[in-house]
């Protein structure tokens, strides 16, 4: 079971980007993801490294109104797999 809450969480002080290659085996390899109402299929896939095709297979209930071009509805859940 994944549970969702949404809260707001104001604890950055400050980030940057190094210059090193991402270690992907550091990033978890399930996540679940509330969209926003502002990105595409594709822009989720690329932000959690993985497919837009691993992200239809892993939510078949959300799969038919998905595609890589069309924004995600707001709130709509998702559950990310690292492919």
């Amino acid at each position: 079971m994944i549970c969702f809450r949404n809260f707001e969480y104001c604890g950055i002080k400050s980030a940057y980007i190094a210059d090193e290659k991402l270690d992907l085996s550091q990033m978890p390899s399930m996540t679940g993801y509330i969209a926003d109402g502002t990105k595409t299929l594709w822009d989720v896939a690329k932000m959690y490294h993985t497919t837009a095709e691993s992200v239809k297979a892993s939510n078949p209930k959300c799969s038919d109104g998905l595609s890589e071009s069309v924004v995600i509805p707001r709130g709509t859940k998702l559950l990310l797999v690292k492919a």
